[in-house]
């Protein structure tokens, strides 16, 4: 993963942290300062393998952060 790409991607993490703080469970915002330290620490090793492990944490935190602030479990 490029510098600039996961520079982003912790940027981006933090901005939904940040903002949607409030609202989140306790439990997702640990999931959210643990992926961001992950991906903080990623520049000292380079494994593709704990990257994608790593990314796929990533977009279940972000399902769950999309899940609390849309309430989209109490439109079904």
């Amino acid at each position: 993963m490029k510098i600039d790409t996961l520079k982003n991607c912790i940027t981006t993490l933090q901005d939904i942290r940040d903002v949607y703080d409030g609202q989140l469970d306790a439990s997702v915002v640990l999931k959210l300062d643990e992926i961001i330290s992950e991906l903080k620490s990623y520049e000292k090793c380079k494994s593709e393998v704990q990257m994608f492990d790593l990314s796929t944490k990533a977009l279940h935190v972000i399902a769950d952060v999309l899940s609390v602030i849309s309430n989209i479990t109490d439109w079904m």
